[in-house]
């Protein structure tokens, strides 16, 4: 099921949890960080976090002991992936390309890099 999320880039994005039947035998859940790529009318996968419940855990043996009391217990773990960087930087020059080619950044994207566009000049 995706959920298209307004978010600090605004631009569409989406997030999408993956139907049982196509989970890994380990994951629990898993949801995949998608954004809108004009160009080639679809969606693409930039991210992917899963929780594996206890799986792992035990496979591993791994233990806790809540409060450092009490019987130890197999904790929960999660899997994130890093950014697929030449699909984000895809997405974000289809979705703010400008007539004249340049590239109007986002605004959380334009505070960190201290500039609000690309333009061929640099």
């Amino acid at each position: 099921m995706r959920s298209n999320r307004s978010s600090a880039w605004v631009f569409p994005t989406g997030c999408w949890s993956s139907a049982p039947a196509i989970l890994s035998l380990a994951s629990a859940k898993t949801y995949d960080i998608e954004l809108w790529a004009p160009g080639t009318k679809r969606w693409l996968e930039v991210s992917s976090v899963s929780c594996f419940g206890e799986f792992q855990a035990r496979r591993m043996n791994l233990r806790f002991r809540a409060g450092g009391k009490g019987p130890t217990r197999h904790p929960y773990t999660i899997n994130g992936s890093g950014l697929a960087l030449p699909r984000l930087t895809v997405a974000i020059m289809e979705n703010f390309q400008q007539a004249d080619g340049s590239i109007r950044l986002p605004g959380v994207l334009a505070e960190v890099l201290g500039q609000t566009e690309i333009t061929a000049a640099g």
